[in-house]
């Protein structure tokens, strides 16, 4: 069972750097990124950390507002805890017209701070 606190923290970081509250540079991504991540975007492809970090890099750079998830709708959110301090959080994002279903893996705590393990992305309703 995963408490409410948990529960509203993880959803306050998802969908994952698109929260320009929470990132809004690449050294707030390198921060919220564990040292080994890695993610398989909805593209089906596998990116390093190093990658995701110059991909956020140039988005930062540029202000881009296409990746800014202020429209973007986040429904069938759960968070469950896959062993101690390590959260596995699925949802589906709506980014009109494509759907995704989303799962990240987190861990840590409110108060220690919150690390990205993995995150993945699925497309189940194209563009």
């Amino acid at each position: 069972m995963t408490d409410s606190t948990t529960t509203k923290a993880l959803r306050r970081r998802e969908p994952l750097f698109h929260r320009r509250d929470l990132v809004s540079s690449a050294a707030d991504a390198d921060r919220e990124m564990a040292v080994g991540y890695w993610e398989i975007g909805a593209s089906g492809r596998r990116y390093s950390r190093e990658f995701v970090l110059a991909t956020l890099t140039e988005r930062f750079t540029q202000g881009a507002d296409a990746y800014d998830a202020e429209d973007w709708v986040v429904t069938d959110f759960v968070v469950r805890e896959i062993a101690e301090r390590t959260y596995l959080v699925t949802y589906v994002l709506n980014e009109q017209p494509r759907l995704t279903a989303r799962v990240t893996l987190w861990q840590g705590s409110e108060a220690d701070g919150w690390k990205v393990l993995y995150h993945q992305g699925t497309v189940i309703r194209p563009a």
